[in-house]
């Protein structure tokens, strides 16, 4: 666990039982974890990795209770909690949080994450032995845990299919997915559950839009007042989009308010000139509104490889984020700023905004007049084939749909459907049902509008929590914590449930964000856009097509991939040139994970040559 944190290790044992923390000597500082790692009573013991906000108001509902926490530090609220609600602890924390707790009367686990994934949480089950522990690693490194690879999972991370992410790159290992809670006893095993759910959209009609943007300014001033620490300045990765400036804005103006002196920095990301990235005068515009500065870091300077066999060796798990590098050259600018925390904008596109899928619904409901009108703006920008790829294929029945594609002999291309690259080998796909496994572990609301299950599942679909992880696991290495202020419970309780033309309206996104930080920014920055800004597309194309590394020709030639059974080489090869020409930046990642699973199972060679399980692989359930 080192590499999270080694300057601080706990440890308490009790009879067949052991719990651990390692963490860095910061952390231990009440604003992040507190001096008190693993929290004991008579009955419970707990090990944390959490940042918990709102404290006073979860003290004073544990009051109401009868309960008083025997300290400060978050493994002692969650304890507290506990003792307050039993599993229904979760339901009342508010924060970023993993946690493992040990009920000693009645000898059961407990384990829980919160419903955004910042912090991850893996476990095995053996016998009547159960481990679990932050990272991959942590679980692998006991000899009692089998080390095979899991096949499916291998195949999902070339494919960049995530819903099955409570299955890990090792057969006997797996993960909690975000928002879930876990339950083991050693007579009876592990059972999960779900416990939380986002409100569903478009059910909120009672505050009007003036009403509901007003009580979203109060709750955002609190939200990123919360998570801005009294002992350290925190700083914002600040682009030129609506989100991390509205965090900025509302940020600013919060700590204005409360006047005790604390400091909140700009980070933000610098593209050259004609770069789609390129943001430079909407971030000047807003720091100079409040009279700021803003620590840049130059993307030129910023390599998307470097030490990839080495770090692919490193990495417990096989999945790579392709921004790691950019991650890791932001966190360092912001703990140049003597930051310990940073902000950032996630959240925004889940709660504000909307997909071309509510045209889809406009045309299935027969809205005609609301179809044309909300459509001008898309049918000027992209033309009638991509009104026809979102408004009408996307509305077209599943059995119709069904009966279309075995007349054309192919499949309708569908705008959010998921596939397998085309060099992947159609037998290994079948063998181990990679789609299929993919469609049963998809959250769906069966019967709601097309949009509304879209931002459902913007909110619940496990990849989410799965892609948010690594993030912050790579800001931890570099001494720093992310926090999502948009995430914050109360926020989402608001946002979520508000009608979709809130959402998008015409040229119009985010319209409840935006009217909310009225006044916290400038009219410029707040107003409609025409296209959207801070695209990371020209970054990623630059590295991929123009200055790929060495080592992906060598990948090329002769693939382990291929080697095992997983992908075509040949088909590789071609798709790869046709790639390096077209600039589709789709095929673009699907090719990064490509790579960066060659590296990983390169580094493990040895397990990846051991005989593969064909169908029967499937059968983990989660």
């Amino acid at each position: 666990m080192h590499r999270l944190g080694a300057e601080r290790i706990d440890i308490w044992r009790d009879a067949g039982v052991l719990l651990a923390v390692a963490r860095h000597e910061w952390e231990t500082h009440p604003c992040f974890g507190g001096p008190t790692a693993i929290a004991v009573t008579d009955r419970i013991a707990v090990a944390a990795d959490a940042s918990l906000y709102y404290r006073a108001d979860l003290q004073r509902a544990l009051r109401s209770c009868g309960v008083r926490p025997t300290g400060d530090s978050t493994s002692e609220l969650i304890l507290a909690a506990y003792d307050a609600w039993g599993d229904r602890c979760c339901t009342r924390l508010e924060g970023d949080f993993a946690f493992i707790l040990w009920d000693r009367i009645a000898r059961r686990v407990l384990c829980a994450r919160d419903f955004v994934g910042l912090r991850s949480l893996h476990y095995a089950t053996l016998g009547r032995t159960f481990l679990a522990a932050t990272t991959i690693g942590g679980v692998i490194a006991s000899p009692r845990c089998p080390v095979e690879l899991d096949w499916v999972t291998i195949g999902n991370a070339v494919a960049r299919l995530f819903a099955a992410s409570h299955r890990s790159c090792y057969r006997d290992v797996y993960s909690l997915v975000a928002g879930y809670s876990l339950d083991w006893q050693p007579t009876v095993g592990t059972r999960s559950w779900r416990h939380w759910d986002p409100p569903e959209t478009g059910t909120d009609r009672g505050q009007s839009f003036e009403q509901a943007a007003g009580e979203l300014r109060e709750l955002l001033l609190r939200a990123v007042e919360e998570r801005i620490p009294r002992s350290a300045p925190a700083s914002v990765w600040l682009s030129g989009g609506y989100d991390s400036t509205a965090i900025y804005g509302a940020g600013q103006h919060s700590l204005k308010r409360s006047g005790d002196g604390r400091r909140l920095g700009a980070v933000s990301m610098s593209y050259p000139e004609g770069d789609v990235g390129r943001e430079d005068t909407a971030i000047r515009l807003v720091a100079d509104f409040w009279t700021q500065p803003v620590r840049w870091v130059q993307s030129a300077e910023v390599p998307m490889f470097a030490d990839d066999q080495s770090r692919a060796a490193a990495r417990d798990d096989v999945v790579a984020h392709p921004f790691e590098l950019w991650q890791r050259a932001l966190a360092r600018a912001s703990r140049a700023e003597g930051s310990r925390v940073a902000l950032q904008g996630i959240g925004g596109d889940e709660l504000f905004a909307a997909t071309d899928l509510y045209l889809a619904d406009l045309f299935r409901s027969g809205r005609w007049l609301a179809l044309a009108r909300e459509s001008s703006a898309q049918l000027r920008a992209n033309g009638w084939r991509y009104l026809v790829e979102r408004a009408v294929i996307p509305a077209i029945p599943g059995v119709v749909r069904k009966a279309i594609d075995a007349f054309r002999g192919r499949p309708i291309p569908y705008p959010y459907d998921f596939r397998t690259p085309s060099w992947m080998r159609s037998g290994f796909v079948n063998d181990l049902r990679l789609e299929a496994t993919e469609r049963a572990f998809t959250p769906r609301l069966e019967r709601a509008p097309l949009a509304v299950q879209q931002a459902h599942l913007s909110l619940t679909h496990p990849a989410f929590g799965a892609l948010r992880a690594p993030v912050h696991r790579v800001c931890t290495e570099e001494g720093l914590h992310v926090r999502l202020p948009l995430f914050d419970r109360r926020i989402v309780n608001l946002a979520a449930p508000r009608p979709i033309e809130e959402r998008i309206s015409g040229r119009e996104s985010k319209r409840l964000l935006r009217r909310s930080v009225s006044g916290l920014l400038p009219e410029s920055v707040t107003a409609p856009r025409t296209s959207r800004m801070g695209l990371t597309s020209g970054y990623f194309d630059l590295w991929m097509r123009r200055h790929p590394p060495q080592w992906f020709e060598d990948v090329l030639r002769d693939p382990l991939l291929a080697q095992i059974g997983i992908v075509n080489a040949a088909t590789l090869r071609e798709a790869w040139n046709s790639y390096r020409q077209s600039g589709d930046n789709t095929v673009g990642t699907e090719f990064f994970s490509t790579f960066q699973t060659e590296l990983w199972l390169r580094a493990r060679e040895r397990l990846a040559r051991r005989p593969r399980p064909r169908a029967s692989a499937v059968a983990r359930a989660g």
